[in-house]
C-alpha cells in the first residue's frame, strides 16, 4: 500500500513550499544578521569575524571582528560554501534552514517507519510538517534547524546500519552528532541522548571494546579541529563563549543557564506567562516525537525496572 508514502511525500512537499514562501515574506530578525556575518566573512575573506558586533572596550566582544567564538562554527562553515554556490542574501541564508527542516522531517519519517510502521511514520510526518515551531525555526537564518539537521540523521544512520555493521553505525552516528554539537550545542546533546537510547535497544549485547574507537574518533577529529581554531585566540574565546553561555535573565552559568534555555523552548509551546493557555494546543503536534522517544526508552531500559 503506497498511500501512506504518498501522504508523507505531499506533507514534505507542502512543508518545503510553505517554508520557502514564508522565508521570502517574513520580516528580518536581528539574529540573522549576527549569524550571517561570519559566514559571509569566511566566504569573501577567508576569516571568521563578526564585524557587525564589534564594540571596542566591551569584554564579551573581544576581537570579535577577527574571530567568532560566541557561536559554534558549523553554521558559519556551511554558510560559506552555500554563499559561494547561491550568493549572499537573506533568502539564501534562510534556504539553508528550510532544507535543514526537510532533512529533519525525512529522518524522523524513516525512524518512525522502522520502529512503528508506515501509518505511524505518515502521521508523524504530517503532524510535524505543519507544526508551527518547526516551521518557524526552519524559516529563519539561525543555527537551530541546521544543528538538528545533523542530529536527526545521526539516529537514522545508526538505526540503518546497527545490525549489519555496528562499527559503521556508531562511527556515522557519532560523527553526525559531533557536527551537530559544532553547529548548536543543544542539538549535539539531544543527538547524543538519542543515540544512547537507540544503542541500548539491542546493540549493547554485541558491543566490543573496538567499538569505542568508532565512538571516540569522530569527537576527537571534530573537537580537535575546533580546538585548533579556539587556540588561535584563547582570551577572545573565553570572553565571547563564556559570556554567551550565561543565562539571559540572571547572567549566571551552570544549571541556572541550562534551565533558562529550557524555559525558552517551553514558551514556544504556550507556556509563557504572557500567552493564553490555548496556545498549548501545539503540544498535540509534539506528541509523536515525545511518544516515540518514550517507547524507545521503555524498550531500552524496561527490563531493568
Amino acid at each position: 500500500n503506497r498511500t501512506p508514502g504518498v501522504f508523507a511525500a505531499v506533507a514534505l512537499g507542502a512543508f518545503i513550499a510553505v517554508g520557502l514562501l514564508y522565508s521570502w515574506t517574513r520580516p528580518p530578525v536581528c539574529d540573522e544578521a549576527y549569524y550571517a556575518a561570519p559566514g559571509r566573512d569566511l566566504s569573501e575573506n577567508g576569516s571568521m569575524g563578526s564585524p557587525l558586533l564589534y564594540s571596542p572596550g566591551v569584554k564579551k566582544f573581544t576581537r570579535i571582528e577577527q574571530n567568532t567564538y560566541w557561536t559554534m562554527p558549523g553554521s558559519t562553515i556551511v554558510q560559506a560554501f552555500w554563499y559561494r554556490l547561491f550568493g549572499t542574501s537573506l533568502f539564501s541564508l534562510r534556504c539553508i534552514s528550510v532544507l535543514a527542516g526537510a532533512v529533519i522531517l525525512l529522518s524522523w519519517a524513516y525512524l518512525f517507519r522502522q520502529l512503528l510502521g508506515a501509518f505511524a511514520a505518515t502521521t508523524a510526518t504530517v503532524l510535524l510538517a505543519f507544526e508551527f515551531s518547526l516551521l518557524n525555526v526552519a524559516t529563519v537564518g539561525r543555527a537551530d534547524a541546521l544543528g538538528f539537521a545533523f542530529a536527526a540523521p545521526a539516529l537514522a544512520v545508526y538505526w540503518r546500519f546497527r545490525q549489519s555493521n555496528l562499527f559503521l553505525a556508531l562511527a556515522g552516528g557519532n560523527l553526525l552528532v559531533a557536527l551537530a554539537a559544532m553547529t548548536h550545542p543543544l542539538a549535539g546533546i539531544g543527538g547524543f541522548i538519542g543515540l544512547a537510547v537507540l544503542f541500548f535497544n539491542g546493540a549493547r549485547e554485541t558491543f566490543r571494546p573496538v567499538h569505542l574507537t568508532a565512538i571516540a574518533t569522530p569527537y576527537a577529529i571534530v573537537g580537535g579541529s575546533w580546538l585548533m581554531y579556539v587556540l588561535q585566540d584563547w582570551d577572545a574565546f573565553k570572553a565571547q563563549f563564556i559570556e554567551n553561555l550565561r543565562d539571559r535573565q540572571t547572567g549566571r552559568l551552570g544549571l541556572v543557564a541550562i534551565t533558562g534555555e529550557a524555559k525558552r523552548y517551553l514558551e514556544a509551546f504556550g507556556f509563557s506567562p504572557s500567552m493564553n493557555p490555548a496556545h498549548r494546543v501545539r503540544l498535540i503536534q509534539l506528541f509523536p516525537v515525545v511518544a516515540g522517544f518514550g517507547l524507545l526508552v521503555i524498550r531500552a531500559f524496561g527490563d531493568r525496572f
